[in-house]
């Protein structure tokens, strides 16, 4: 990075050299292909007729699946059960993992030219509230998919498939990042949704 621009990349394992007098060379990997887009979209390349720029710096960005993010509610949400035909006021809980796809998008847009360390907890203050809000419509097309609440915690694919839609361009676009895996631990009731639900099961049973 040059003055906070980037101005080339490796995403391939190995010895790597740098040279600002040559046109960068790109190295992405199979996996990171789409970097080199990113790039041309928002770093830039120039040489140094031999001098050093005057602020060069090396970030190495972890892109290993990112796994232990915890997430809950803190108060219960309305999930229109399918099943009880009624909405019920739930409180979930959980843990989901996230992997950064695009550095150069996430380098640009989020991380920024830091002089130290851009860390986990500094990302998460950024993106849980938005975590959080595609949770909810995520757990609303399950709702209408026909997904009773108590069996949430057995769709977790089908749930990150539905995050990965509704983060598209917040994530996946504007950061890098996209989401692995959803898994829902808990899914409680609260007394009154418990009540009806109660009173409904007993009706069915008679």
């Amino acid at each position: 990075v040059d003055n906070g621009k980037i101005v080339e990349f490796c995403a391939e394992p190995g010895a790597f050299r740098w040279d600002a007098s040559t046109e960068p060379s790109l190295f992405c990997g199979d996996f990171f292909k789409g970097m080199i887009e990113s790039f041309k979209r928002i770093g830039y390349r120039f040489t140094f007729g031999g001098d050093l720029g005057s602020q060069q710096r090396v970030y190495y960005v972890n892109v290993k699946e990112i796994l232990d993010n915890r997430f809950g509610t803190t108060t219960p949400m309305p999930y229109d059960d399918p099943y009880y035909k009624t909405a019920l006021y739930v409180r979930y809980f959980g843990q989901y993992s996230f992997r950064i796809t695009d550095p150069v998008i996430f380098f640009s847009n989020i991380a920024g030219n830091v002089a130290d360390a851009y860390t986990r907890s500094q990302l998460m203050d950024t993106c849980t509230n938005e975590f959080m809000t595609a949770l909810d419509s995520s757990l609303a097309q399950c709702a209408l998919e026909g997904v009773k609440f108590s069996l949430l915690p057995t769709k977790q694919r089908e749930i990150a498939a539905y995050m990965n839609q509704t983060l598209d361009e917040e994530w996946h676009q504007k950061r890098g990042m996209e989401i692995i895996s959803v898994a829902l631990v808990k899914v409680t009731p609260d007394d009154k949704s418990r009540e009806r639900i109660e009173e409904f099961d007993s009706n069915v049973m008679h």
